[in-house]
Protein backbone atom coordinates (compact mmCIF):
# COMPACT_ATOMS: atom_id res chain seq x y z
CA UNK A 1 0.00 0.00 0.00
CA UNK A 2 1.32 3.79 -0.90
CA UNK A 3 2.34 5.76 2.06
CA UNK A 4 1.21 9.52 2.03
CA UNK A 5 4.34 10.28 3.69
CA UNK A 6 6.63 9.03 0.94
CA UNK A 7 4.31 10.75 -2.00
CA UNK A 8 5.00 13.74 -0.31
CA UNK A 9 8.79 13.35 -0.17
CA UNK A 10 9.30 12.42 -3.91
CA UNK A 11 7.22 14.93 -4.81
CA UNK A 12 9.40 17.13 -3.02
CA UNK A 13 12.77 14.99 -4.96
CA UNK A 14 10.70 15.67 -8.14
CA UNK A 15 11.95 19.19 -7.94
CA UNK A 16 15.02 18.10 -8.30
CA UNK A 17 14.59 15.26 -10.91
CA UNK A 18 12.55 17.41 -13.22
CA UNK A 19 15.20 18.56 -15.25
CA UNK A 20 16.36 14.93 -16.07
CA UNK A 21 14.79 13.22 -19.09
CA UNK A 22 12.05 10.52 -17.66
CA UNK A 23 13.82 7.74 -18.89
CA UNK A 24 16.76 8.49 -16.72
CA UNK A 25 13.98 9.87 -13.72
CA UNK A 26 12.67 6.05 -13.89
CA UNK A 27 15.59 4.02 -14.12
CA UNK A 28 16.40 6.05 -11.17
CA UNK A 29 13.12 4.89 -9.52
CA UNK A 30 13.44 1.09 -10.94
CA UNK A 31 16.84 0.73 -9.43
CA UNK A 32 15.94 -0.48 -6.60
CA UNK A 33 13.77 -2.97 -8.02
CA UNK A 34 16.71 -4.38 -9.87
CA UNK A 35 19.05 -4.50 -6.90
CA UNK A 36 16.29 -6.02 -4.79
CA UNK A 37 14.03 -8.17 -7.36
CA UNK A 38 13.20 -11.16 -4.75
CA UNK A 39 12.06 -8.25 -2.62
CA UNK A 40 9.55 -6.53 -5.33
CA UNK A 41 8.34 -10.24 -6.90
CA UNK A 42 6.75 -10.42 -3.18
CA UNK A 43 4.82 -7.37 -4.12
CA UNK A 44 0.89 -8.44 -4.70
CA UNK A 45 1.76 -12.04 -5.48
CA UNK A 46 -0.76 -13.56 -4.94
CA UNK A 47 -3.08 -11.75 -7.03
CA UNK A 48 -0.11 -11.95 -9.93
CA UNK A 49 0.92 -15.57 -9.43
CA UNK A 50 -2.36 -16.98 -11.22
CA UNK A 51 -2.48 -14.46 -13.87
CA UNK A 52 0.96 -13.99 -15.40
CA UNK A 53 2.58 -16.68 -17.30
CA UNK A 54 5.21 -19.14 -15.61
CA UNK A 55 7.98 -18.68 -18.08
CA UNK A 56 10.94 -21.12 -17.93
CA UNK A 57 13.65 -18.45 -18.75
CA UNK A 58 13.90 -14.74 -18.50
CA UNK A 59 16.78 -12.23 -20.02
CA UNK A 60 18.47 -10.45 -17.71
CA UNK A 61 16.11 -8.07 -15.29
CA UNK A 62 18.50 -5.54 -15.71
CA UNK A 63 18.66 -5.32 -19.31
CA UNK A 64 14.82 -5.74 -19.65
CA UNK A 65 14.67 -2.70 -17.80
CA UNK A 66 16.98 -0.69 -19.68
CA UNK A 67 14.69 -2.03 -22.90
CA UNK A 68 11.37 -1.28 -21.14
CA UNK A 69 13.21 2.41 -20.20
CA UNK A 70 13.67 2.79 -23.47
CA UNK A 71 10.63 2.49 -24.74
CA UNK A 72 9.34 4.82 -22.25
CA UNK A 73 11.77 7.78 -23.27
CA UNK A 74 9.68 7.59 -27.14
CA UNK A 75 6.73 7.49 -25.38
CA UNK A 76 4.76 10.28 -26.91
CA UNK A 77 4.14 13.45 -24.48
CA UNK A 78 7.20 12.38 -21.87
CA UNK A 79 9.24 15.45 -22.55
CA UNK A 80 5.78 18.45 -22.63
CA UNK A 81 4.59 16.04 -19.68
CA UNK A 82 7.93 16.88 -17.67
CA UNK A 83 8.24 20.46 -18.38
CA UNK A 84 4.18 21.34 -17.39
CA UNK A 85 5.04 19.38 -13.92
CA UNK A 86 8.43 21.07 -13.36
CA UNK A 87 6.58 24.45 -14.03
CA UNK A 88 3.67 22.87 -11.60
CA UNK A 89 5.46 22.14 -8.45
CA UNK A 90 7.95 25.33 -8.91
CA UNK A 91 4.95 27.62 -8.65
CA UNK A 92 4.48 29.34 -5.25
CA UNK A 93 0.94 27.81 -4.20
CA UNK A 94 0.63 25.52 -6.54
CA UNK A 95 3.01 23.32 -4.62
CA UNK A 96 1.57 23.54 -1.56
CA UNK A 97 -1.80 22.46 -2.32
CA UNK A 98 -0.01 19.29 -4.37
CA UNK A 99 1.29 18.45 -1.05
CA UNK A 100 -2.21 17.95 0.63
CA UNK A 101 -4.13 16.70 -2.27
CA UNK A 102 -1.45 14.74 -4.08
CA UNK A 103 -0.44 11.96 -1.30
CA UNK A 104 -3.79 10.90 -0.98
CA UNK A 105 -4.98 11.01 -4.25
CA UNK A 106 -1.99 8.35 -5.55
CA UNK A 107 -3.00 6.31 -2.67
CA UNK A 108 -6.14 5.66 -4.44
CA UNK A 109 -4.61 5.59 -8.09
CA UNK A 110 -2.29 3.10 -6.53
CA UNK A 111 -4.71 1.04 -5.06
CA UNK A 112 -6.13 0.82 -8.31
CA UNK A 113 -3.55 0.17 -10.25
CA UNK A 114 -2.80 -3.27 -7.47
CA UNK A 115 -6.39 -4.21 -8.38
CA UNK A 116 -6.56 -4.03 -12.05
CA UNK A 117 -2.81 -4.64 -13.02
CA UNK A 118 -2.94 -8.42 -12.84
CA UNK A 119 -6.23 -8.30 -15.56
CA UNK A 120 -3.89 -5.52 -17.74
CA UNK A 121 -1.12 -8.01 -17.37
CA UNK A 122 -3.04 -10.94 -18.41
CA UNK A 123 -4.46 -8.74 -21.67
CA UNK A 124 -0.84 -7.38 -22.58
CA UNK A 125 0.83 -10.89 -22.51
CA UNK A 126 -2.25 -12.13 -24.79
CA UNK A 127 -1.53 -9.34 -27.07
CA UNK A 128 1.66 -9.53 -27.30
CA UNK A 129 1.67 -13.80 -28.58
CA UNK A 130 0.03 -12.20 -31.72
CA UNK A 131 3.09 -10.23 -32.83
CA UNK A 132 1.84 -6.66 -31.88
CA UNK A 133 4.14 -5.98 -29.09
CA UNK A 134 6.14 -2.59 -29.00
CA UNK A 135 8.74 -1.41 -27.20
CA UNK A 136 9.04 -4.37 -24.82
CA UNK A 137 10.79 -8.10 -25.30
CA UNK A 138 7.49 -10.35 -24.70
CA UNK A 139 9.70 -11.90 -21.80
CA UNK A 140 9.81 -8.79 -20.40
CA UNK A 141 6.12 -8.60 -18.91
CA UNK A 142 7.05 -10.24 -15.74
CA UNK A 143 9.31 -7.45 -14.70
CA UNK A 144 7.25 -4.93 -16.33
CA UNK A 145 4.55 -6.00 -13.83
CA UNK A 146 6.52 -5.50 -10.51
CA UNK A 147 8.50 -2.17 -12.38
CA UNK A 148 4.60 -0.96 -12.42
CA UNK A 149 3.78 -2.15 -8.85
CA UNK A 150 7.12 -0.62 -7.41
CA UNK A 151 6.62 2.47 -8.83
CA UNK A 152 3.25 2.73 -8.07
CA UNK A 153 4.05 2.02 -3.93
CA UNK A 154 6.66 4.98 -4.06
CA UNK A 155 3.74 7.27 -5.32
CA UNK A 156 5.20 7.57 -9.16
CA UNK A 157 2.17 7.08 -10.28
CA UNK A 158 2.89 9.20 -13.88
CA UNK A 159 5.84 6.99 -14.61
CA UNK A 160 3.91 3.99 -13.69
CA UNK A 161 1.48 5.10 -16.39
CA UNK A 162 4.56 5.65 -18.86
CA UNK A 163 5.93 2.20 -18.41
CA UNK A 164 1.97 1.10 -19.21
CA UNK A 165 1.86 3.30 -21.98
CA UNK A 166 5.00 2.36 -23.55
CA UNK A 167 4.38 -1.61 -23.19
CA UNK A 168 1.05 -1.03 -24.93
CA UNK A 169 0.69 -2.48 -27.76
CA UNK A 170 1.16 -0.90 -31.34
CA UNK A 171 -0.68 2.19 -32.66
CA UNK A 172 -2.54 -0.23 -35.30
CA UNK A 173 -3.61 -2.54 -32.39
CA UNK A 174 -4.63 0.07 -30.11
CA UNK A 175 -6.71 2.21 -32.82
CA UNK A 176 -8.63 -1.06 -33.53
CA UNK A 177 -9.27 -1.49 -29.32
CA UNK A 178 -10.23 2.05 -29.31
CA UNK A 179 -12.83 1.84 -32.75
CA UNK A 180 -14.64 -1.41 -31.07
CA UNK A 181 -15.34 0.67 -27.65
CA UNK A 182 -16.72 3.03 -29.69
CA UNK A 183 -18.69 0.79 -31.94
CA UNK A 184 -19.77 -1.52 -28.97
CA UNK A 185 -21.12 2.03 -27.33
CA UNK A 186 -23.36 2.63 -30.57
CA UNK A 187 -24.10 -1.04 -30.84
CA UNK A 188 -25.95 -1.04 -27.90
CA UNK A 189 -26.77 2.56 -27.27
CA UNK A 190 -31.00 2.71 -27.42
CA UNK A 191 -32.70 1.99 -29.22
CA UNK A 192 -29.92 -1.20 -29.78
CA UNK A 193 -28.52 -1.54 -32.93
CA UNK A 194 -26.71 -5.09 -31.56
CA UNK A 195 -29.86 -6.50 -30.63
CA UNK A 196 -32.40 -5.25 -33.08
CA UNK A 197 -30.05 -7.08 -36.44
CA UNK A 198 -30.29 -10.30 -34.25
CA UNK A 199 -34.33 -9.76 -33.71
CA UNK A 200 -35.28 -9.32 -36.77
CA UNK A 201 -32.91 -11.72 -38.66
CA UNK A 202 -32.89 -14.45 -35.92
CA UNK A 203 -35.70 -14.23 -33.20
CA UNK A 204 -38.72 -12.62 -35.46
CA UNK A 205 -38.59 -15.60 -38.31
CA UNK A 206 -38.65 -18.20 -35.76
CA UNK A 207 -41.28 -16.17 -33.27
CA UNK A 208 -43.42 -16.28 -36.56
CA UNK A 209 -42.83 -20.11 -37.57
CA UNK A 210 -43.91 -21.39 -33.74
CA UNK A 211 -46.96 -18.72 -33.57
CA UNK A 212 -49.90 -20.08 -32.85
CA UNK A 213 -51.92 -20.94 -35.47
CA UNK A 214 -55.48 -19.61 -34.65
CA UNK A 215 -58.71 -20.09 -36.89
CA UNK A 216 -62.72 -18.55 -36.20
CA UNK A 217 -63.43 -22.61 -35.15
CA UNK A 218 -61.28 -21.75 -31.92
CA UNK A 219 -63.47 -19.45 -30.23
CA UNK A 220 -66.74 -18.64 -29.07
CA UNK A 221 -67.48 -14.64 -29.02
CA UNK A 222 -69.55 -13.61 -25.80
CA UNK A 223 -70.28 -9.70 -25.45
CA UNK A 224 -68.97 -6.74 -26.77
CA UNK A 225 -66.63 -4.80 -25.09
CA UNK A 226 -66.18 -1.71 -26.71
CA UNK A 227 -65.39 -0.35 -29.96
CA UNK A 228 -63.18 2.74 -31.91
CA UNK A 229 -62.61 3.89 -35.15
CA UNK A 230 -60.44 1.09 -35.90
CA UNK A 231 -62.44 -2.10 -34.75
CA UNK A 232 -64.52 -3.77 -32.31
CA UNK A 233 -63.55 -5.77 -29.34
CA UNK A 234 -65.43 -8.68 -28.20
CA UNK A 235 -64.95 -11.07 -25.08
CA UNK A 236 -64.96 -14.64 -26.22
CA UNK A 237 -64.05 -18.18 -24.67
CA UNK A 238 -61.95 -20.90 -26.24
CA UNK A 239 -63.60 -23.54 -27.61
CA UNK A 240 -62.36 -27.30 -27.14
CA UNK A 241 -60.32 -27.12 -30.08
CA UNK A 242 -58.73 -23.97 -28.89
CA UNK A 243 -58.47 -25.04 -25.91
CA UNK A 244 -55.83 -27.82 -27.68
CA UNK A 245 -53.38 -25.01 -28.42
CA UNK A 246 -52.68 -23.73 -25.13
CA UNK A 247 -50.39 -24.66 -23.04
CA UNK A 248 -52.86 -24.54 -20.31
CA UNK A 249 -55.50 -27.07 -22.40
CA UNK A 250 -58.18 -24.74 -20.40
CA UNK A 251 -61.01 -23.15 -22.40
CA UNK A 252 -60.41 -19.65 -20.74
CA UNK A 253 -61.57 -16.29 -21.59
CA UNK A 254 -59.89 -14.20 -24.57
CA UNK A 255 -60.14 -11.05 -25.93
CA UNK A 256 -60.74 -10.58 -29.54
CA UNK A 257 -60.78 -7.34 -31.88
CA UNK A 258 -62.11 -7.44 -35.33
CA UNK A 259 -60.89 -4.94 -37.85
CA UNK A 260 -63.43 -5.08 -40.62
CA UNK A 261 -61.45 -4.68 -43.91
CA UNK A 262 -60.44 -7.01 -47.01
CA UNK A 263 -56.39 -7.78 -47.07
CA UNK A 264 -56.17 -6.57 -50.51
CA UNK A 265 -56.38 -3.09 -48.86
CA UNK A 266 -52.51 -3.27 -47.68
CA UNK A 267 -50.21 -1.60 -50.05
CA UNK A 268 -46.94 -2.86 -51.37
CA UNK A 269 -45.38 0.57 -49.74
CA UNK A 270 -46.24 -0.58 -46.73
CA UNK A 271 -46.30 -4.65 -46.41
CA UNK A 272 -44.71 -7.46 -48.47
CA UNK A 273 -45.33 -11.47 -48.31
CA UNK A 274 -42.44 -13.30 -47.16
CA UNK A 275 -41.61 -16.74 -46.16
CA UNK A 276 -42.58 -16.08 -42.77
CA UNK A 277 -46.03 -13.87 -43.69
CA UNK A 278 -46.43 -10.14 -44.19
CA UNK A 279 -43.45 -7.76 -43.17
CA UNK A 280 -44.30 -4.46 -42.51
CA UNK A 281 -41.93 -1.31 -44.47
CA UNK A 282 -40.62 1.39 -43.01
CA UNK A 283 -40.97 5.03 -43.46
CA UNK A 284 -44.82 4.96 -44.03
CA UNK A 285 -47.48 5.64 -41.62
CA UNK A 286 -50.68 2.58 -41.19
CA UNK A 287 -53.89 4.02 -43.34
CA UNK A 288 -57.23 2.79 -43.56
CA UNK A 289 -58.38 -0.26 -40.94
CA UNK A 290 -56.31 -2.97 -41.83
CA UNK A 291 -53.00 -1.77 -42.20
CA UNK A 292 -53.69 -0.41 -38.86
CA UNK A 293 -54.20 -3.82 -37.49
CA UNK A 294 -51.39 -5.16 -39.11
CA UNK A 295 -49.44 -2.62 -37.30
CA UNK A 296 -51.17 -3.33 -33.55
CA UNK A 297 -49.96 -6.94 -34.51
CA UNK A 298 -46.71 -5.93 -35.76
CA UNK A 299 -45.84 -4.18 -31.91
CA UNK A 300 -47.79 -6.83 -29.87
CA UNK A 301 -45.68 -9.31 -31.10
CA UNK A 302 -42.45 -7.65 -30.60
CA UNK A 303 -43.53 -6.89 -26.97
CA UNK A 304 -44.09 -10.68 -26.64
CA UNK A 305 -40.54 -11.68 -27.61
CA UNK A 306 -38.87 -9.30 -25.27
CA UNK A 307 -40.73 -10.54 -22.39
CA UNK A 308 -42.74 -6.94 -21.88
CA UNK A 309 -45.70 -9.00 -21.23
CA UNK A 310 -46.15 -8.09 -17.70
CA UNK A 311 -46.91 -4.57 -18.48
CA UNK A 312 -48.65 -5.01 -21.30
CA UNK A 313 -51.80 -7.10 -22.43
CA UNK A 314 -50.76 -10.70 -23.13
CA UNK A 315 -50.51 -11.08 -26.98
CA UNK A 316 -51.94 -14.52 -28.36
CA UNK A 317 -51.65 -13.84 -31.56
CA UNK A 318 -54.12 -12.73 -34.84
CA UNK A 319 -55.96 -14.88 -37.63
CA UNK A 320 -57.32 -13.74 -40.91
CA UNK A 321 -60.88 -15.29 -41.62
CA UNK A 322 -64.60 -15.73 -40.59
CA UNK A 323 -66.04 -16.63 -37.27
CA UNK A 324 -69.26 -17.63 -36.09
CA UNK A 325 -71.27 -15.13 -34.23
CA UNK A 326 -74.72 -15.53 -32.11
CA UNK A 327 -76.87 -12.50 -32.75
CA UNK A 328 -79.69 -11.53 -30.70
CA UNK A 329 -82.93 -10.30 -33.01
CA UNK A 330 -86.22 -9.17 -31.60
CA UNK A 331 -89.57 -9.98 -33.84
CA UNK A 332 -93.04 -8.55 -33.39
CA UNK A 333 -96.04 -10.96 -34.31
CA UNK A 334 -97.92 -8.73 -36.86
CA UNK A 335 -98.67 -4.95 -36.79
CA UNK A 336 -100.18 -5.02 -33.12
CA UNK A 337 -97.57 -2.87 -30.89
CA UNK A 338 -99.26 -4.94 -27.76
CA UNK A 339 -97.92 -7.92 -29.42
CA UNK A 340 -95.62 -10.11 -27.69
CA UNK A 341 -91.57 -9.42 -28.93
CA UNK A 342 -89.98 -12.68 -29.53
CA UNK A 343 -86.52 -13.01 -29.63
CA UNK A 344 -84.56 -14.94 -31.69
CA UNK A 345 -80.94 -16.27 -32.09
CA UNK A 346 -79.18 -16.16 -35.43
CA UNK A 347 -76.00 -17.20 -36.40
CA UNK A 348 -73.90 -15.19 -38.90
CA UNK A 349 -70.07 -15.84 -40.48
CA UNK A 350 -67.95 -12.73 -39.93
CA UNK A 351 -64.84 -12.35 -41.97
CA UNK A 352 -62.33 -9.81 -41.18
CA UNK A 353 -58.89 -9.65 -39.30
CA UNK A 354 -59.00 -10.97 -36.03
CA UNK A 355 -56.32 -10.00 -32.86
CA UNK A 356 -56.47 -12.70 -29.85
CA UNK A 357 -55.48 -11.35 -26.02
CA UNK A 358 -55.36 -13.28 -23.16
CA UNK A 359 -58.82 -11.67 -20.71
CA UNK A 360 -57.06 -9.41 -18.42
CA UNK A 361 -60.12 -7.28 -17.31
CA UNK A 362 -63.19 -5.35 -19.13
CA UNK A 363 -62.06 -1.96 -17.50
CA UNK A 364 -60.09 0.99 -18.71
CA UNK A 365 -58.21 3.10 -16.30
CA UNK A 366 -60.95 5.94 -17.72
CA UNK A 367 -63.74 3.99 -16.57
CA UNK A 368 -62.51 4.22 -12.91
CA UNK A 369 -62.38 8.60 -13.46
CA UNK A 370 -65.89 9.10 -11.25
CA UNK A 371 -66.54 11.02 -8.46
CA UNK A 372 -64.94 7.78 -6.29
CA UNK A 373 -61.43 7.98 -7.57
CA UNK A 374 -58.71 7.47 -6.48
CA UNK A 375 -60.74 5.56 -3.53
CA UNK A 376 -62.14 3.12 -5.98
CA UNK A 377 -58.73 2.26 -7.66
CA UNK A 378 -57.41 0.78 -4.01
CA UNK A 379 -58.86 -3.00 -3.90
CA UNK A 380 -57.72 -3.52 -7.51
CA UNK A 381 -54.03 -2.03 -6.80
CA UNK A 382 -53.63 -3.21 -3.31
CA UNK A 383 -56.45 -6.07 -2.22
CA UNK A 384 -57.78 -3.73 0.29
CA UNK A 385 -58.94 -0.44 1.37
CA UNK A 386 -56.15 1.97 3.17
CA UNK A 387 -58.54 3.48 5.45
CA UNK A 388 -55.55 3.82 8.41
CA UNK A 389 -53.83 6.08 5.89
CA UNK A 390 -54.54 10.39 5.70
CA UNK A 391 -56.28 11.25 2.93
CA UNK A 392 -53.56 12.85 1.09
CA UNK A 393 -51.24 10.02 1.49
CA UNK A 394 -54.07 7.38 0.76
CA UNK A 395 -54.83 9.43 -2.51
CA UNK A 396 -50.82 9.76 -3.31
CA UNK A 397 -50.48 6.14 -2.94
CA UNK A 398 -52.93 5.40 -5.78
CA UNK A 399 -51.85 8.14 -7.92
CA UNK A 400 -48.54 6.85 -7.85
CA UNK A 401 -48.84 3.59 -8.41
CA UNK A 402 -51.10 3.71 -11.29
CA UNK A 403 -47.87 6.48 -12.91
CA UNK A 404 -45.04 4.01 -11.72
CA UNK A 405 -46.69 1.02 -13.67
CA UNK A 406 -47.17 2.90 -16.80
CA UNK A 407 -43.31 4.65 -16.92
CA UNK A 408 -42.25 1.05 -15.88
CA UNK A 409 -43.64 -0.43 -19.30
CA UNK A 410 -42.71 2.96 -21.33
CA UNK A 411 -39.13 2.49 -20.42
CA UNK A 412 -39.17 -0.90 -21.73
CA UNK A 413 -40.93 0.00 -24.67
CA UNK A 414 -38.12 2.88 -25.16
CA UNK A 415 -35.15 0.88 -24.72
CA UNK A 416 -36.38 -0.77 -27.73
CA UNK A 417 -36.89 2.21 -30.19
CA UNK A 418 -41.08 2.21 -30.01
CA UNK A 419 -42.94 5.20 -29.12
CA UNK A 420 -46.35 4.67 -27.91
CA UNK A 421 -47.91 7.97 -28.85
CA UNK A 422 -51.59 7.50 -27.46
CA UNK A 423 -50.51 7.46 -23.94
CA UNK A 424 -54.05 8.09 -22.18
CA UNK A 425 -55.82 6.86 -19.54
CA UNK A 426 -58.74 4.97 -22.54
CA UNK A 427 -55.12 2.51 -23.06
CA UNK A 428 -54.78 1.46 -20.00
CA UNK A 429 -56.77 -2.28 -18.93
CA UNK A 430 -57.09 -2.06 -15.39
CA UNK A 431 -56.05 -6.28 -14.84
CA UNK A 432 -58.20 -8.31 -12.71
CA UNK A 433 -55.88 -10.79 -10.62
CA UNK A 434 -52.65 -10.31 -12.16
CA UNK A 435 -49.87 -8.34 -11.12
CA UNK A 436 -49.03 -5.41 -12.21
CA UNK A 437 -52.61 -4.42 -12.26
CA UNK A 438 -52.07 -1.07 -14.73
CA UNK A 439 -51.04 -2.75 -18.20
CA UNK A 440 -50.81 -1.00 -21.60
CA UNK A 441 -52.92 -1.45 -24.53
CA UNK A 442 -53.56 -0.17 -27.81
CA UNK A 443 -50.11 -0.36 -29.59
CA UNK A 444 -51.68 0.65 -33.11
CA UNK A 445 -50.49 4.22 -33.02
CA UNK A 446 -46.99 3.00 -31.90
CA UNK A 447 -44.24 4.47 -34.12
CA UNK A 448 -40.34 1.58 -34.56
CA UNK A 449 -37.40 3.96 -34.76
CA UNK A 450 -35.28 1.01 -34.86
CA UNK A 451 -36.81 0.34 -38.54
CA UNK A 452 -39.32 3.12 -39.33
CA UNK A 453 -42.62 0.52 -39.14
CA UNK A 454 -45.53 3.11 -39.33
CA UNK A 455 -43.05 6.34 -39.25
CA UNK A 456 -43.38 9.05 -41.18
CA UNK A 457 -41.60 12.49 -39.78
CA UNK A 458 -44.44 14.98 -41.58
CA UNK A 459 -47.75 12.82 -39.91
CA UNK A 460 -48.75 12.28 -36.20
CA UNK A 461 -51.32 10.07 -34.49
CA UNK A 462 -52.28 11.53 -31.39
CA UNK A 463 -55.08 12.72 -28.80
CA UNK A 464 -54.51 16.26 -28.51
CA UNK A 465 -55.49 16.47 -24.96
CA UNK A 466 -52.40 14.36 -23.89
CA UNK A 467 -50.46 15.35 -26.88
CA UNK A 468 -47.52 17.33 -26.19
CA UNK A 469 -47.21 20.70 -28.56
CA UNK A 470 -44.79 19.59 -31.02
CA UNK A 471 -47.66 16.82 -32.14
CA UNK A 472 -44.33 14.82 -33.69
CA UNK A 473 -42.17 12.33 -32.29
CA UNK A 474 -39.50 13.87 -34.18
CA UNK A 475 -38.59 17.06 -36.19
CA UNK A 476 -39.99 17.26 -39.23
CA UNK A 477 -36.57 17.84 -40.76
CA UNK A 478 -35.81 14.18 -40.14
CA UNK A 479 -35.97 12.74 -43.78
CA UNK A 480 -38.44 9.58 -43.85
CA UNK A 481 -36.69 6.22 -43.11
CA UNK A 482 -34.69 4.11 -45.46
CA UNK A 483 -34.79 0.85 -46.00
CA UNK A 484 -35.28 -1.06 -42.80
CA UNK A 485 -31.14 -2.17 -42.26
CA UNK A 486 -30.25 1.00 -43.32
CA UNK A 487 -32.99 2.53 -40.49
CA UNK A 488 -31.21 0.53 -37.79
CA UNK A 489 -27.78 1.22 -38.55
CA UNK A 490 -28.89 4.65 -37.96
CA UNK A 491 -31.42 4.33 -35.04
CA UNK A 492 -28.89 4.71 -32.30
CA UNK A 493 -27.79 8.36 -33.56
CA UNK A 494 -31.34 9.55 -34.53
CA UNK A 495 -32.16 8.74 -31.30
CA UNK A 496 -29.48 10.61 -29.93
CA UNK A 497 -30.13 13.70 -32.01
CA UNK A 498 -34.15 13.78 -31.07
CA UNK A 499 -35.10 11.78 -28.30
CA UNK A 500 -38.21 10.84 -29.10
CA UNK A 501 -39.52 9.07 -25.80
CA UNK A 502 -40.15 12.41 -24.17
CA UNK A 503 -42.93 12.24 -26.58
CA UNK A 504 -44.64 9.72 -23.99
CA UNK A 505 -43.10 11.44 -20.85
CA UNK A 506 -45.35 14.60 -22.08
CA UNK A 507 -48.97 12.50 -21.96
CA UNK A 508 -47.76 10.78 -18.46
CA UNK A 509 -47.16 14.42 -17.04
CA UNK A 510 -50.83 15.30 -18.36
CA UNK A 511 -52.30 11.95 -16.63
CA UNK A 512 -50.32 13.56 -13.54
CA UNK A 513 -51.84 16.29 -13.74
CA UNK A 514 -55.23 14.66 -14.97
CA UNK A 515 -55.59 12.12 -11.58
CA UNK A 516 -53.95 14.42 -8.81
CA UNK A 517 -56.35 17.44 -9.59
CA UNK A 518 -59.92 16.52 -9.74
CA UNK A 519 -60.84 19.43 -11.78
CA UNK A 520 -59.00 18.03 -14.52
CA UNK A 521 -60.29 14.33 -14.18
CA UNK A 522 -63.19 15.00 -17.22
CA UNK A 523 -62.28 15.13 -20.31
CA UNK A 524 -63.86 18.23 -21.31
CA UNK A 525 -62.05 19.95 -18.59
CA UNK A 526 -58.69 18.70 -20.36
CA UNK A 527 -59.52 20.21 -23.77
CA UNK A 528 -60.09 23.56 -21.01
CA UNK A 529 -56.59 23.14 -19.71
CA UNK A 530 -54.71 22.63 -23.26
CA UNK A 531 -56.13 25.73 -24.37
CA UNK A 532 -55.09 27.81 -21.41
CA UNK A 533 -51.88 25.93 -21.28
CA UNK A 534 -51.15 27.00 -24.92
CA UNK A 535 -52.19 31.03 -23.68
CA UNK A 536 -49.56 30.54 -20.85
CA UNK A 537 -46.79 29.82 -23.64
CA UNK A 538 -46.69 26.42 -22.83
CA UNK A 539 -45.64 27.08 -19.36
CA UNK A 540 -47.01 25.64 -16.43
CA UNK A 541 -46.01 27.90 -14.00
CA UNK A 542 -47.33 30.61 -15.82
CA UNK A 543 -50.51 28.55 -16.38
CA UNK A 544 -51.24 28.00 -13.14
CA UNK A 545 -50.50 31.68 -11.70
CA UNK A 546 -52.77 32.81 -14.19
CA UNK A 547 -55.41 29.75 -13.80
CA UNK A 548 -54.62 28.55 -10.54
CA UNK A 549 -56.68 29.67 -8.41
CA UNK A 550 -59.74 27.40 -9.84
CA UNK A 551 -57.82 23.79 -9.28
CA UNK A 552 -57.16 22.09 -5.95
CA UNK A 553 -53.36 21.57 -5.43
CA UNK A 554 -53.68 19.73 -2.66
CA UNK A 555 -51.91 16.32 -4.23
CA UNK A 556 -49.21 17.74 -5.85
CA UNK A 557 -48.50 20.65 -2.85
CA UNK A 558 -47.31 17.52 -0.95
CA UNK A 559 -44.14 16.45 0.97
CA UNK A 560 -42.58 19.97 -0.68
CA UNK A 561 -44.68 20.23 -3.96
CA UNK A 562 -43.04 16.55 -4.63
CA UNK A 563 -45.47 16.00 -7.28
CA UNK A 564 -45.75 19.10 -8.82
CA UNK A 565 -41.89 19.38 -9.40
CA UNK A 566 -42.52 16.05 -11.38
CA UNK A 567 -45.49 17.63 -13.34
CA UNK A 568 -43.41 20.87 -14.44
CA UNK A 569 -39.89 18.41 -15.29
CA UNK A 570 -42.57 16.62 -18.09
CA UNK A 571 -45.31 19.12 -19.27
CA UNK A 572 -42.69 21.38 -21.27
CA UNK A 573 -41.77 21.76 -24.25
CA UNK A 574 -38.66 20.53 -25.86
CA UNK A 575 -35.33 22.64 -25.96
CA UNK A 576 -33.55 23.34 -28.81
CA UNK A 577 -31.72 19.85 -27.83
CA UNK A 578 -34.66 17.95 -28.39
CA UNK A 579 -34.64 17.62 -25.06
CA UNK A 580 -36.45 19.76 -22.22
CA UNK A 581 -38.28 17.30 -20.35
CA UNK A 582 -37.65 14.00 -18.58
CA UNK A 583 -37.39 10.63 -20.04
CA UNK A 584 -39.66 7.73 -18.77
CA UNK A 585 -36.55 6.36 -16.80
CA UNK A 586 -35.42 9.48 -15.09
CA UNK A 587 -38.98 9.93 -13.86
CA UNK A 588 -38.93 6.80 -12.33
CA UNK A 589 -36.07 7.91 -10.36
CA UNK A 590 -37.71 11.12 -9.27
CA UNK A 591 -38.17 11.71 -5.15
CA UNK A 592 -42.29 12.15 -5.87
CA UNK A 593 -42.44 7.93 -6.17
CA UNK A 594 -39.83 7.70 -2.75
CA UNK A 595 -41.88 6.01 -0.20
CA UNK A 596 -43.31 7.58 2.37
CA UNK A 597 -42.79 6.90 6.56
CA UNK A 598 -45.23 8.37 8.83
CA UNK A 599 -47.83 10.48 9.20
CA UNK A 600 -48.86 13.23 6.23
Amino acid sequence: MVDPASVSHSLDAFVSLSSIPLGDALLHAANPLVDHHQEASLHLAGASSSIVPDRASLSDADETMRTMIKAVEIGPGSDGIQKVLSVLVNTPGIRQILQVVVPPATVVVAGIIEAGLPLYIQILDTVSKTGGHEGLLPDGIDVTMKAVQRLAAQGEILRAFKVLQAAWPTTTLRASAAGFIVFSFYALAPPGLFFGLFDIYIVSPIDKALETKWKGVDFTIGKKLGGGNFGTVFEAKLTEAGALKTKEGEQKRVVLKRILTNEDELRSNFAKKTLFGTSLVGGTVARGNFETGKVESYFNERVRRYGFSGSFASYLGGFVGGIRMKEEIEAKAGDDPDAEVERKDTVTLSAGQWLVWDFQGDKTLEDYLDITFPYNMEVPLFGKSNQGMSKGRRETEVIKNILYSLLAALKDLHRVGIIHRDVKPANLIVAEGSKPVIKCIDLGAAVDLRTGVNFNPETGLLDPKYAPPEQLVVPQEVPRAPPRFVALLGAPALWQLTSPDRFDTYSVGVMLLQLSVPELRPNKSLDKFKNQLAASGEDLQTWREDYGKDYDWTLLDRNGGRGWDLAKKMVRPRNFFQRGRISAADAMRHSYFWPEFGSD
